[in-house]
């Protein structure tokens, strides 16, 4: 028989909540004095202290105050004037007001602290009437008494409540403020997350630490999955519908390392009318699906893949558009929601269709179809402002175009419009000079930069100004932008550092591939190029301005896009994870209740959680996950678990702190605690 653990805590009252009276700081409204109601109840402290500096009107008082709406003032009512005019009971003339604050500046605005106002009444200074200042000590009531963005922070108990409820709860309090680091020294639990002097979580400028690229071949129906780091290849994969529907040729990483791969399904021509798709693949094996219920995860760690249809981290394939309709361009946006949760959306263009396809990036449903009707999407860059730039090849292609599609995602149904490059570079493919936007990028001024393959020169984009400008760049294909905001452009056998502002070459790094094409920026600022030729892919590294390796992938890669996820991560939308194991009781099971944070949550920010239970680390492994929500205010950052989390031993809980590009900061975590108890039997 189970008994639960009875829990002394009231439901929206975890953490950072609570109603325990206090004697001292003041909990309440303006004027609400801690000597209101003195001699009411038995050993209330009788001391009448507005502004909680210890002096008053009381017996328990330190001493007099002259003025009790400042902490910083005692006895020095009317002196000093000289230096301090404004002071209460310095003088004044008759009917003269101000604006006064005599908390710290720093203060101002921040919870309900706010100015009041002082009066010259009798030819001196009043007080600083109506104004909210800082409480020296923070109450337990559920209020900012100090104004420093936290509520309660150091008055609560370890269980989220007021008083002595800890014999009554048990609680696991992560965080520095509760002598338990965030990180341990390998950063395992950390993904992508920094933290700040004071050992707290937060996102800097490169929240996402991913260490794999992703290379489609093309040739053989696969994507080839390797670690930046190393150069090994640690998985191999089939997409596409089947073998004679695949042909991937695009990558476009998501936030937690996922990856969706846009399959042509085009070449060789005698496959013209197979059906275009999008699959999506996890980075991680806790994301993956255990399909066949034998207790692991059944997937690709090295160059050969699992037959078809039998890898568990290959999640779902979704077909796309009109038979023949050749998926040529990928990107994934994070869309903020209206409840403030984010959102992965994927965007597949078909080329011949000229149309965009909006997938759901958590089951790849088609949200939504448009037309671009005088541009042939052969590329996606997205910039931070949610504008997908669309390159179109050329018209001298069959089904191509010579313009760009300007496509604004914020607007419902997204707005189409387009630009027309000029003619530029030598004369090419076509016989003369012309028009081609083949590879394309987006760099964090919102430009558009693409490569003009067949006529050797390379453009730069300002949607602001509506101005282009070229310059000459030999068999430009693939292109990105570093995380210091230089250009890289694939030229064959060489990579071209570009300055963004003067649209000049800075530097050039041969490489020992050969047809190379796609370029990509790793999480290391690495710069890498597949390099189809060859069956491999160059790194690059920008300091040393040296080629350090080639590393094996697939037959004949073929891969345009952001094939890292760095691009998302640093000119769309930034985010970091956090992972921890939690164990309640000793070798007994637990009944877990729920969960406080102790956060700060800017505008345009969350925190995404979710946990999984198992009564061992190899069951939790395995376990499913409970989404639990995504947490945008600080009215919702105590949640209680229902019955979808099972009674276990462990628990696991995973927090994304995420912001999207337009946030003014980033989310803090301070700590959490998860409450539960344990289970007693009774023979």
């Amino acid at each position: 028989m189970s008994i639960r653990f009875a829990l002394a805590w009231v439901l929206l009252s975890v953490l950072a909540l609570g109603g325990c009276p206090s004697k001292r700081g003041g909990g309440g409204g303006e004027g609400e004095g801690e000597g209101e109601g003195e001699g009411e109840g038995e050993g209330e402290i009788e001391c009448s202290d507005e502004d909680g500096d210890g002096y008053g009107a009381g017996v328990d008082c330190t001493g007099d105050d002259c003025d009790d709406t400042d902490p910083g003032l005692q006895d020095e009512c009317g002196q000093d004037c000289d230096e301090f005019p404004e002071r209460t009971g310095c003088p004044c003339d008759d009917g003269d007001e101000i604006e006064c604050y005599t908390g710290d500046p720093a203060t101002l605005g921040v919870a309900d602290c706010h100015a009041g106002q002082r009066s010259c009444d009798g030819g001196v200074w009043t007080g600083c009437i109506g104004q909210r200042a800082p409480r020296p000590n923070e109450m337990c009531n559920e209020v900012d008494d100090d104004c420093d963005g936290r509520i309660d922070e150091g008055v609560v108990n370890a269980c989220g409540t007021c008083g002595n409820a800890q014999e009554d709860c048990q609680g696991v309090s992560i965080g520095p403020d509760y002598d338990q680091p965030f990180c341990d020294e390998d950063r395992e639990d950390c993904d992508g997350v920094e933290e700040t002097d004071e050992g707290y979580l937060t996102l800097g400028e490169t929240e996402v630490n991913l260490t794999n690229i992703w290379i489609a071949n093309s040739s053989e129906g696969t994507v080839s999955k390797l670690d930046t780091r190393t150069g090994d290849e640690i998985g191999r994969f089939y997409t596409g519908i089947d073998d004679d529907q695949a042909d991937p040729s695009r990558t476009a990483v998501d936030v937690d390392g996922s990856v969706y791969v846009a399959n042509r399904a085009f070449y060789p021509p005698a496959r013209s009318q197979a059906t275009a798709s999008v699959t999506k693949i996890a980075a991680d094996e806790i994301d993956c699906d255990d399909g066949n219920g034998n207790g692991s995860i059944d997937t690709s760690d090295d160059s050969v893949p699992l037959p078809r249809d039998t890898d568990e981290c290959v999640l779902w394939t979704q077909a796309v558009g009109n038979p023949g309709c050749a998926a040529r361009a990928i990107a994934v946006d994070i869309e903020n929601g209206l409840d403030g949760t984010f959102a992965s959306k994927v965007y597949v263009g078909c080329f011949y269709d000229r149309e965009v396809h909006k997938l759901d990036g958590s089951d790849g449903t088609v949200e939504d179809t448009f037309e671009v009707p005088n541009v042939s999407p052969y590329g996606f860059a997205i910039t931070q402002d949610a504008i997908l730039f669309v390159a179109g090849l050329t018209s001298g292609y069959a089904g191509g175009a010579d313009q760009v599609g300007i496509i604004d995602l914020n607007s419902n149904p997204p707005t189409v419009d387009y630009a027309s490059p000029p003619a530029c570079g030598d004369d090419g493919l076509f016989g003369e000079a012309g028009v081609s936007t083949y590879g394309i990028a987006a760099d964090d001024r919102g430009r558009l930069w693409s490569c003009n393959l067949w006529y050797n020169c390379i453009y730069r984009y300002d949607p602001e100004t509506d101005e282009w400008d070229y310059e000459d760049a030999q068999t430009c294909r693939g292109i990105a932008t570093d995380g210091e905001g230089y250009v890289w452009s694939g030229e064959e056998a060489e990579l071209v550092k570009w300055d963004p502002d003067q649209f000049e070459r800075v530097g050039s790094v041969g490489t020992s591939g050969s047809g190379g094409l796609g370029v990509a920026i790793d999480f290391d600022g690495k710069i890498w190029m597949v390099n189809e030729g060859s069956s491999d892919a160059s790194r690059v590294d920008p300091n040393s301005m040296e080629e350090e390796g080639r590393f094996a992938t697939g037959t004949s890669p073929y891969t345009y896009s952001d094939m890292t996820g760095f691009q998302l991560r640093n000119i769309t939308a930034p985010s970091g994870r956090y992972s921890r194991v939690l164990e309640l009781c000793d070798d007994a099971a637990s009944e877990w209740s729920g969960i406080g944070l102790d956060i700060d949550l800017p505008p345009g920010t969350s925190v995404a959680v979710r946990v999984r239970t198992g009564e061992t680390i190899e069951e939790l492994e395995t376990a499913d996950w409970v989404d639990l929500g995504t947490i945008s205010s600080l009215d919702d950052r105590n949640i209680v678990f229902g019955d979808d989390v099972p009674n276990a031993r462990y628990l696991q809980i995973e927090l994304t702190l995420q912001r999207s590009p337009e946030a003014g900061g980033a989310p803090v975590l301070r700590g959490f605690t998860v409450l539960g108890g344990c289970e007693v039997f009774f023979g």
